[in-house]
């Protein structure tokens, strides 16, 4: 049985992948700060160790104490407009953190490494569905520190012997298992539909920021991603590392975007709810559309999404918070 070390795997995207691991009958390590993610996400039988990336020497126990076939690396900071101002903390969690790991990696002998990271990096796309090969322009912190994340750990394959990574790029992650069993525990991390769900049990009042993009409704175009569907797209991640794969990066989308307003109307038809809307200026660092060219995943990989159905996203995502399990 592999043993493998999950990092920010407390967290909604990482826990989400233990799940996955285990289903596959991995051995699974935890370490997470518990800044964002809650322990409430995973079974209380994984090894979970509360350490912060920052801090090398603990971090090194935790290598010290196994041997692990492969890293999975989550996490970081990642709100586009917190990272304005917290541009600091940013690079120290995003970057410094990942050289740390990485150096822990190096010492320990582990070269495998999947990476976390996001359609941030592209920054305004000029293209109507973003390749892995298009260059890299981020119009925020977060983006910035998440690239140059990346470029750490693609140099660390020319450095440690036989050491492989998949960096995967995610676009807008949403969702919770259909069981009920687990779902987003942070409903303050920004995101549009968890802020719908916020609003929800709230006022039902909806900002849109921006609505002047050179876009179908002039407000601005993602790619919505379920959970599980990317939770899998990183166990075939490590799966296609093992059987001799080649290192690079996969974009992590469906290749459809959705407006604002189009999530807004899919949101409300799917849970029979109404909003108010207010119309706000547009947010520093945000590009007017980023929708994922996904063909590189289907043609290196079986990964094969499931959820593909911006309803189901919504729908998922609202029952978990309605039912009121306990989350941090």
């Amino acid at each position: 049985m592999q043993n493998v070390l999950v990092v920010g795997g407390a967290g909604y995207i990482g826990s989400h992948t233990v799940q996955q691991l285990l289903k596959k009958n991995y051995k699974v390590v935890v370490v997470d700060d518990l800044s964002t993610g809650t322990r409430a996400s995973l079974s209380q039988q994984i090894e979970f160790h509360q350490v912060d990336i920052l801090n090398f020497a603990d971090l090194k126990k935790v290598f010290s104490q196994n041997k692990f076939s492969a890293v999975f690396h989550f996490a970081a900071k990642l709100s586009v407009p917190e990272s304005f101002p917290k541009h600091f903390e940013y690079f120290d969690t995003n970057v410094v953190g990942t050289k740390n790991l990485l150096k822990l990696c190096e010492e320990f002998g582990v070269n495998r490494f999947i990476f976390s990271s996001t359609a941030a990096v592209y920054g305004n796309v000029q293209s109507a569905l973003v390749k892995e090969t298009d260059s890299l322009c981020p119009q925020n912190p977060y983006g910035l520190t998440k690239q140059m994340a990346e470029a750490l750990v693609v140099n660390q394959a020319s450095i440690q012997k036989d050491f492989k990574y998949r960096i995967l790029r995610y676009f807008n992650v949403a969702g919770a298992e259909l069981d009920g069993s687990n779902g987003p525990r942070n409903l303050n991390s920004g995101q549009l539909i968890l802020n719908l769900c916020r609003s929800s049990v709230g006022d039902r009042v909806v900002k849109v920021f921006g609505t002047d993009y050179a876009t179908k409704d002039g407000t601005t175009i993602r790619d919505f991603i379920h959970v599980v569907d990317l939770a899998e797209a990183h166990t075939e991640a490590f799966k296609c590392l093992e059987s001799n794969g080649n290192s690079g990066v996969w974009n992590c989308g469906y290749g459809q975007g959705y407006s604002v307003m189009e999530v807004i109307k899919a949101f409300e038809a799917a849970n029979g709810l109404k909003f108010d809307i207010r119309l706000e200026p547009p947010r520093q660092g945000d590009p007017a559309q980023v929708v994922a060219n996904n063909e590189l995943i289907f043609k290196e990989s079986s990964w094969r999404p499931k959820y593909n159905d911006i309803s189901v996203i919504c729908k998922s995502t609202y029952e978990w918070i309605k039912n009121g399990i306990e989350r941090k």
